[in-house]
């Protein structure tokens, strides 16, 4: 099985989200998984920093329901479609 996409959180208990979102892109078997990250922090720097590491997508707390799951079924379809160019172009040319 494979993940589909990771969800972190800004602040956690033993870990600082971006020093995560960093060593999930630094790792060759998860950097092409979408990251969500979500928050309660209403400072743009540390959202920018986010995005500057790779971050496919922010959600703020709270959040209602329907855009957290809008955002998965995004990062998902997204994840399934770079699969697909993937392996298309993993094919050998066509030589006429």
């Amino acid at each position: 099985k494979s993940i589909s996409i990771i969800l972190i959180d800004l602040m956690m208990p033993d870990i600082y989200g971006i020093n995560l979102l960093s060593a999930i892109k630094e790792n060759s078997d998860l950097d092409l998984i979408p990251v969500i990250l979500q928050t309660s922090s209403s400072d743009e720097n540390e959202i920018l920093k986010a995005l500057e590491k790779g971050i496919f997508s922010f959600i703020t707390k709270p959040y209602n329901k329907k855009k957290l799951l809008d955002e998965i079924k995004r990062a998902i379809q997204f994840k399934e479609l770079n699969k697909e160019d993937q392996n298309s172009q993993s094919l050998d040319p066509i030589v006429l």
